[in-house]
C-alpha cells in the first residue's frame, strides 16, 4: 500500500515541478498583467477600479505590486535550475 502512496507522490511532485517550469517560463506584459487585461476589456483605470469597488491608485498599486511578484518569481526560478 505504501508504494502506491509513494508512487502518487511522486506523481505530483512530478506534475508540480512542470507547473512550476511553465510559470516561469511566462513573459510578463511590459505595461503590466492588469493594464493589458484592462486595455484588451476597453476598461478605463476609473472604470476598472469602479467595478471592483477601489480607488484608480489602488488599481495602479496592485498591477506594480503583481508585475514585481512575477519578476521576483522569474528570478528565484531561474536561480534554483
Amino acid at each position: 500500500m505504501n508504494s502506491v502512496k509513494d508512487a502518487a507522490n511522486r506523481q505530483y511532485a512530478r506534475a508540480l515541478d512542470k507547473a512550476a517550469q511553465q510559470v516561469a517560463e511566462l513573459k510578463s506584459p511590459s505595461e503590466g498583467w492588469i493594464r493589458a487585461m484592462r486595455k484588451a476589456l476597453g476598461l478605463s483605470a476609473a472604470e476598472l477600479a469602479r467595478r471592483l469597488g477601489v480607488t484608480k491608485p489602488a488599481i495602479y498599486q496592485a498591477d506594480r505590486a503583481i508585475a514585481l511578484q512575477i519578476s521576483l518569481a522569474s528570478f528565484a526560478a531561474r536561480r534554483m535550475s
